[in-house]
């Protein structure tokens, strides 16, 4: 495989970014999705100009030099000096590009968001190494060098790597299913449903929130999908020859369904998406299209019947 060598910012976004992922912006209120990435930059659905590498990789110096925090737009009408948007003032289409380009930078890990007291206004600021004196060099004048990058081959995540956690980092009493999960997904990551039909429509992007009591959406409120229901999957697909009809709904669920599995603690409440979302997401399932009727998943090797270390259990 081909390889480029990237500036630090490129390469951090595209190890954790992918054609097809969805981020969402810094108000939460809306999604994008990355539907090129290419030597020049990151093209999305909402806008046409791609962002392009030098913008990205130039938000770094202009942060440091304004203090390493800014507001992101800081303007009812013109972006204010100093805020992110009016970095990107000569930009096409404008500074409203600033939308995108500020979930792109935490995604790659360079900042977080802020609240600065006093202040309404939405604030980034820079993470190590980027930030002034935090990295070997203490500047970004003499970044990390750069490194020759091959796209991960690994499918099913729509959404970008904040960060992969290392087995080390996992706890020890984790199933396989949350070492699955937690290899690939961390809190803040964006999931898309697997909708309806092949190709699919109608696929609603979620949030998740992860814990050691497990996994919380941003469309079930405070209901905890628990680390024992996500792992308990596994064994109920395995009894059903691998594979299950999703069947989301908010009433009684059909027999064996996931939504069905999942009600078994009584309450009613449409989990089998998100569920399903997140167990492909971490390859532990498949969808299952099924000539375009109800959607289907099946477990995926190791986790499939005869497949591999699941079946030593």
């Amino acid at each position: 495989m081909s390889t480029t060598t990237t500036g630090s910012v490129e390469c951090r976004f595209r190890e954790r970014c992918k054609v097809g992922d969805v981020l969402v912006t810094m108000s939460g209120s809306s999604h994008f999705v990355i539907t090129e990435l290419s030597d020049s930059g990151v093209r999305i659905d909402k806008i046409g100009p791609r962002i392009t590498w030098q913008e990205i990789e130039g938000a770094v110096p202009f942060l440091r030099g304004v203090g390493g925090v800014a507001k992101v737009v800081g303007g009812p009408n013109e972006p204010a000096p100093g805020s992110l948007a009016y970095y990107l003032r000569d930009a096409k289409p404008g500074p409203r590009k600033v939308s995108y380009l500020a979930p792109i930078l935490v995604v790659a890990g360079v900042v977080e968001y802020s609240h600065v007291p006093g202040s309404r206004a939405k604030h980034v600021r820079l993470l190590p190494p980027f930030a002034s004196g935090s990295g070997e060099s203490g500047s970004y004048a003499e970044p990390p060098a750069p490194k020759d990058f091959a796209p991960p081959a690994t499918p099913g995540v729509s959404a970008g790597r904040a960060h992969h956690t290392t087995e080390a980092e996992i706890r020890s009493d984790a199933g396989l299913v949350e070492r699955a999960i937690r290899q690939t997904l961390v809190s803040g990551h964006t999931l898309l449903t697997p909708g309806r039909g092949d190709p699919p429509q109608e696929r609603i992007p979620f949030v998740v929130q992860i814990d050691d009591a497990g996994i919380r959406t941003d469309k079930t409120g405070n209901h905890i999908i628990t680390w024992t229901e996500l792992e308990g999957v596994v064994p109920y697909l395995n009894d059903r020859n691998g594979t299950a009809e999703i069947g989301a709904v908010r009433s009684t669920a059909k027999p064996d369904t996931l939504q069905s599995y999942l009600q078994q603690d009584g309450i009613q409440l449409s989990r089998s998406s998100y569920v399903a979302a997140i167990l492909e997401a971490a390859r532990v399932v498949g969808y299952d299209h099924n000539n375009g009727k109800a959607k289907r998943i099946r477990l995926l090797p190791p986790f499939a019947p005869g497949s591999g270390e699941y079946d030593r259990l």
